[in-house]
């Protein structure tokens, strides 16, 4: 793969002491279009059949302490279906994604005219969606949620949400659509979607990117409606970039519902200071031994993920079991977790589960979709782009027990009949 980037003035720092190397990283205004300008641009060239464009603003489910979280979700799905309008009869197509602390798009692209596809498609995201839109997105989320209301599902994600971030149930569930009004959602964009505070990441073959900018690295220098500090601003706001861990203590909160499953939270607190490959290695260690394959009797599903609040990151785990399994199922996955930390895999078994994860990881990162996200994720964070091949091979047994100490006490939602049965 190919980087192409430019210098960064030593003089600006990032969070945790860095240079902020996003300066450094094509910060390019979008060609073309009013809406784009000033958005910060990375550009990586990857031998990948299509283009990849990765668009994250600081606007998430839990943004602004008086709206509901389906005001997010809804302002994406009409900011989508306006661009895809836009785009009808290109090779081209974008996806949202609405986490906690922000929205990412996604315009998935043939190499040839994916510049101008992404011209039509961020003037759409940075410009209210029309009400006719809304009117169409709302219609079909209404008719969602009479099928979802009061699901079980739904309470668990919600009581999960309000353990992670401190925030009333209530607070956190997505609400009633018909009650999310055209002024809602356009209020948010006015407040959020603001090009100066979002980061565009571009990846796919390299004879199809010189338009964005990669052969007149004088444009970095001519753009100068670019804010880089910006970028380092919306890592603070999204709390990617937050120091020290989400909470000190933790808690455990029972649920006892009715219900034939049991869904299970346990959620760990991460220290800023930990190197993200470090945490990466160490949720797969936690994910193999909770996740055998073949799954044990009585399970109905575990996730592990390292996701972020608010306040910093954590490492969550999902699990859906048999009421009658679910009490020792805590009890293993808690124990587990606290041998990882007390004694991670060293010698052979290291070396391993190292290359293991390496080869997983690389694969994962051959996909234009999944790189465009981990990438705009490590510049938020601490400004520059990691090498992942490499930094994997440096991990050693030390750096990994470091960032196993760096996880703090969990936090413990069950929800479900009372365990061990009815």
């Amino acid at each position: 793969m190919t980087t192409r980037a430019f210098p960064v003035p030593a003089a600006i720092k990032g969070f945790r002491g860095r240079a902020l190397a996003v300066l450094a990283l094509a910060l390019l205004a979008q060609p073309g279009t009013a809406a784009g300008q000033g958005v910060p641009r990375y550009v990586e060239a990857r031998a990948t059949g299509a283009v990849v464009v990765t668009l994250t603003v600081p606007v998430g489910s839990l943004s602004g302490s008086n709206v509901s979280s389906g005001t997010a979700s809804l302002l994406a799905e009409a900011l989508v279906a306006e661009a895809n309008r836009r785009l009808a009869g290109r090779t081209a197509r974008v996806e949202a994604s609405v986490g906690r602390v922000s929205t990412r798009f996604q315009l998935v692209s043939s190499p040839t005219g994916w510049d101008a596809a992404w011209e039509l498609a961020s003037a759409a995201i940075f410009s209210s969606p029309p009400a006719a839109r809304f009117e169409e997105v709302r219609s079909r989320a209404v008719a969602a949620a009479a099928f979802s209301d009061g699901s079980p599902v739904e309470e668990f994600e919600a009581e999960l949400t309000a353990l992670l971030t401190g925030r009333a149930a209530r607070q956190a569930r997505a609400g009633d659509p018909a009650s999310v009004s055209f002024a809602d959602v356009d209020a948010l964009h006015r407040s959020g979607y603001r090009s100066s505070r979002a980061l565009t990441v571009v990846t796919g073959p390299g004879w199809a990117l010189p338009s964005a900018g990669l052969e007149a690295p004088g444009r970095a220098e001519a753009s100068g409606t670019v804010d880089s500090a910006a970028v380092a601003e919306m890592g603070a706001n999204t709390g990617i970039a937050a120091v020290g861990a989400p909470w000190a203590t933790g808690r455990r909160s029972d649920l006892r519902r009715n219900v034939t499953a049991s869904w299970i939270g346990l959620a760990y607190p991460v220290q800023s200071d930990v190197p993200r490959t470090e945490l990466e290695f160490a949720a797969d260690l936690v994910r193999a031994e909770l996740m055998p394959d073949p799954p044990r009797p009585s399970t109905y599903g575990v996730d592990v993920a390292i996701a972020e609040v608010p306040d910093g990151t954590v490492v969550l785990v999902r699990a859906a079991f048999h009421p009658d399994r679910a009490a020792r199922w805590i009890d293993d996955a808690l124990a587990t977790v606290r041998e990882l930390r007390g004694s991670p895999p060293d010698g052979t078994l290291f070396l391993l589960a190292r290359r293991a994860f390496r080869a997983r990881s690389l694969l994962a990162d051959a996909n234009g979709s999944d790189a465009g996200l981990r990438i705009s994720g490590d510049l938020l964070r601490e400004g520059r782009v990691r090498r992942l091949g490499s930094e994997i091979s440096a991990v050693t047994p030390e750096s990994l027990a470091r960032a196993f100490d760096g996880l703090g006490e969990p936090r413990v939602l069950v929800f479900g009949p009372s365990l061990g049965g009815w």
